[in-house]
């Protein structure tokens, strides 16, 4: 009987496909992260019940990767929007067909820093070409002030003004009934956030890049 895939065989398979840049650095437990246009994924497998394959990329801004890693770094998660993936039986074709249509499809989701911005800033998950990317309305108010920073960081005036709008709407109906006062929330993670990136982070006015 022929041994079964690894998750970190599944992952290596993707390299050599094409699905993962060669430059990703692939752990014995089934993940891989690499950086590509400013942007730091963090791709994972695993072979959950039923011989099902479960997997997702997180996707952020690689400059405060680190600084920001206490609260999930400026990133979004990317996962399918479609039914099961069964996990592959054997290398060859039907383990390319799967991992460029799982984890290479995810990977181009978010093309640069202006599209991650404006995913941050959306109100809830958007869908696209059978992927899902995750966006509960219950941290909407944690996601706008990273997308402000990450919008300062890069410079895009425009932007930034469409948040600072969005952060002073009226309250959120959340899916339990109650409803949640954006700026407020937004507000105590402000105060969070500057205290690892080492700067006051303005709510109410468009203040443009920030110094570098």
């Amino acid at each position: 009987m022929p041994t079964a895939l690894t998750a970190p065989a599944v992952l290596r398979a993707a390299v050599e496909c094409g699905a993962v840049p060669s430059d990703a650095v692939i752990s014995r437990s089934g993940d891989a992260r690499w950086v590509a246009r400013g942007l730091a994924h963090h791709a994972w497998i695993t072979r959950a019940a039923g011989e099902v394959l479960s997997w997702g990329i997180s996707v952020g801004d690689a400059e405060h990767a680190a600084v920001m890693e206490p609260y999930g770094g400026i990133a979004v998660l990317v996962r399918g929007d479609g039914g099961a993936v069964a996990w592959p039986g054997g290398v060859g074709a039907e383990l390319a067909l799967v991992v460029r249509g799982t984890l290479g499809r995810a990977a181009g989701l978010v093309a640069d820093r202006v599209e991650l911005c404006a995913l941050l800033a959306s109100l809830g998950d958007v869908r696209r070409d059978g992927l899902r990317v995750w966006l509960p309305a219950s941290n909407y108010p944690a996601r706008l002030v990273k997308a402000l920073v990450l919008a300062r960081a890069a410079g895009d005036l425009g932007m930034e003004e469409r948040i600072i709008a969005s952060l002073h709407r009226p309250p959120v109906v959340l899916d339990h009934g109650g409803t949640l006062d954006v700026l407020e929330a937004a507000r105590h993670w402000a105060v969070r956030f500057a205290a690892v990136l080492g700067a006051p982070i303005p709510l109410d006015e468009v203040t443009g890049p920030t110094a570098r």
